[in-house]
């Protein structure tokens, strides 16, 4: 038993719940760092007695923590065709850790790239390396930094702390030698060789593996477009069936409309960009650019009077443009309390760009306000969670035949061979798993209704419209017609998966069903309206877990709990089985 172990143990919980903290990433450090509110989604598994004894014991131990410095950057200048070399030196209480197979050699695991995002060192910030623009004049603040900046490191201000990954194609070889060193890449290439074709979980291990090599000598930088390109050009070379606009497509216009770069290589790429901000290792662009105009700018604070004119120029605006998008942001706690207490439609008939195609943009800004650290969380959280979920489900059909009729009717593939669910498939999962088949007045709820009020599939344009007024009918026979206003609808016709949002009989199309689920779950947010009835309780999952959103308001639900003890007990049981194997 470990010492972090024992220690839980002497505070008064048992081996069970002190578990939960160690299979959750935890030790004596972690514990140290975080704050009680982070703990609350292992506490609220407890007995309130546990809670009671932990939460004791835990503001003990955060009162005997001494307060130590911030962490300081320490540079080193060296030759001009060096790369720079940063000595990061930390508390006692920020241990930094290196993956031992990312310093050692390039061989790479799955874990990996989690690696690289959960071992970053908490005091690694990325350093604003150009000056104000000329013409601009310097606060007396910014004159003192720069000059302290200037008198410890004269040449290092000249360069990034964390320059951008520059590949050439030579590399290919190395990173082809590292996937056939690795043993789940050798394994990929052997069965390639028979089945000429590659699994999405072969994929995914590719993918990880590439991911890991890239970033080994240097976890917070970012890999380039162009190296992107380069790597799907490798990947197809290496793999001939596959298509290289699946591993990567650059960004493009079609039509005048904008479709962003996408691809396995982009999606891991972004999502590890995004988990480096959510840590705090490097800092997004949106924060840097406020952060330099913090500095630099010595402009007034704005009146009232102002304020209130960006706010009729929004009302009259009718296209969402680069400054709309400012006054946006700027003007956010007026329009907020404008819109108390005032029905959907009326918020829409004062601000018409929201009924504009783009006009889910708008509602994006509002929640990365309103809940800056969970932008991006359901991005982050989502195919871990699908995992989990998985494997639960398929263990419990092994024994429950009442389960196994449920998945098939409902076209949930649980194929062995294929690790991985779809966006609409983990959506029915969650659902029919939370599912609570009460009355909601006369309307008598099926597992259907439920899926529907979670998430529903439209196989048509037609079916779309049939499935907005269906829902329509159900609310006004219950006479909560004015309640059915925000709901994501997945579009799984034409050969491909989009999604789109329902809001007050407006659609707003988007790219996929998970980003239809994930914006909105932010227009619910901002707009503050209820949950589908049909669906609360999966609603509420995904805010308290997903999002780690807890308010006054949060009800406990038995199927939640139900829920979440399984998935950890079962993953307590798979951990158990490989180490005994």
């Amino acid at each position: 038993m470990s010492k972090f172990l024992e220690l839980l143990i002497s505070w008064g919980l048992n081996e069970s719940e002190a578990r939960l903290f160690e299979e959750n990433g935890f030790d004596e450090d972690v514990l140290r760092l975080s704050k009680i509110e982070e703990l609350q989604p292992i506490l609220v598994l407890f007995p309130l007695a546990s809670q009671i004894k932990f939460k004791r014991k835990f503001e003990a131990l955060k009162s005997e923590d001494p307060s130590s410095e911030d962490d300081h950057d320490i540079y080193e200048p060296g030759p001009s065709n060096s790369t720079q070399t940063v000595h990061t030196v930390t508390p006692k209480s920020h241990p930094v850790s290196v993956s031992p197979c990312l310093e050692s050699s390039t061989s790479v695991s799955d874990a990996d790239i989690v690696n690289l995002i959960s071992q970053s060192p908490p005091g690694e910030r990325r350093k604003a390396s150009e000056s104000p623009k000329t013409g601009t004049r310097k606060s007396p603040r910014l004159q003192q930094q720069q000059q302290a900046h200037a008198s410890v490191a004269p040449e290092t201000s000249k360069r990034k702390l964390f320059p951008e990954v520059d590949f050439t194609i030579s590399d290919h070889k190395k990173l082809e030698e590292t996937i056939k060193k690795e043993p789940k890449g050798k394994a990929v290439l052997t069965n390639y060789a028979t089945t000429k074709s590659l699994s999405n979980k072969e994929k995914g291990v590719i993918a990880n593996i590439i991911a890991a090599v890239e970033l080994k000598d240097s976890p917070t930088s970012e890999i380039k477009t162009s190296r992107l390109k380069e790597l799907s050009k490798f990947v197809c070379r290496l793999f001939p069936t596959e298509d290289q606009e699946e591993w990567y497509s650059p960004h493009k216009t079609v039509n005048k409309i904008s479709v962003r770069a996408k691809g396995r290589l982009q999606n891991i790429r972004d999502n590890i960009r995004k988990g480096l901000i959510a840590a705090g290792a490097v800092s997004s662009q949106r924060s840097r650019k406020a952060k330099h105009v913090v500095l630099v700018s010595e402009k007034p604070t704005e009146t009232a009077k102002e304020l209130q004119d960006k706010v009729s120029h929004l009302k009259k605006s009718t296209k969402i443009t680069a400054s709309t998008k400012t006054y946006w942001r700027e003007t956010a706690d007026i329009r907020w309390n404008e819109w108390k207490d005032q029905p959907i439609h009326k918020i829409f008939e004062a601000y018409p760009i929201l009924g504009l195609d783009e006009g889910w943009e708008l509602f994006e800004i509002d929640f990365e306000l309103k809940y800056p650290k969970q932008v991006h969380s359901l991005e982050v959280n989502w195919s871990n969670f699908k995992e989990c979920l998985l494997s639960f489900t398929r263990e419990k059909c092994k024994t429950d035949k009442n389960a196994v009729a449920v998945v098939k009717q409902n076209n949930i593939n649980l194929n062995e061979e294929d690790d991985d669910l779809s966006t609409i498939e983990a959506a029915k999962l969650l659902a029919l798993t939370l599912n609570r088949c009460t009355n909601i007045g006369n309307w008598k709820l099926e597992k259907q209704d439920i899926i529907n009020g979670f998430m529903p599939v439209a196989t048509s344009e037609v079916d779309i419209a049939s499935k907005i007024d269906a829902k329509k009918s159900k609310y006004a026979t219950i006479g909560r017609g004015s309640q059915m206003q925000v709901f994501p609808i997945a579009l799984d016709f034409e050969a491909e998966t989009k999604g789109c949002v329902y809001v007050l009989d407006k659609l707003y199309r988007v790219s996929s069903p998970l980003v239809a689920l994930d914006l909105s779950f932010k227009i619910t947010q901002v707009l503050g309206t209820e949950y589908p009835k049909e669906a609360k309780v999966s609603w509420m999952y995904l805010q308290k877990h997903l999002y780690n959103i807890h308010t006054e308001f949060d009800v406990t639900y038995a199927e939640e709990r139900k829920l979440l003890k399984a998935l950890l007990e079962h993953k307590l049981k798979v951990q158990q089985d490989q180490s005994k194997a």
